[in-house]
């Protein structure tokens, strides 16, 4: 279980961070996005390190379930951040374009 938790919450910080550097280009904020986006790959390789040390070790069963949860639940905040403040600040953009033009 704590195996599965730990893999998904990899996956959805790279997610964020696909998602981060996609709106680095939407939103032309390269500076902003990139810190982002670059430091939620890292955490996202972070995170796959351990899974991968945990796996070659075979220290599975001394995975904490509750921290794991945790790192989950902040996984997934990191996510619907990024999701929902890309978007509008690609439409602050583009509002602010069609204010200039």
């Amino acid at each position: 279980m704590a195996l599965g938790i730990l893999s998904l919450s990899i996956l959805i910080q790279l997610t964020a961070a696909c998602l981060a550097w996609r709106f680095m280009i939407a939103t032309n904020r390269q500076w902003a996005w990139g810190l982002i986006a670059t430091a939620l790959t890292l955490m996202g390789v972070r995170r796959a390190i351990a899974l991968f040390h945990l796996l070659e070790t075979g220290a599975i069963t001394s995975i904490s379930i509750s921290a794991e949860l945790v790192a989950l639940g902040i996984s997934t905040l990191m996510l619907a951040g990024v999701a929902s403040i890309g978007p509008m600040l690609a439409r602050a953009q583009k509002n602010e374009t069609a204010l200039r033009a």
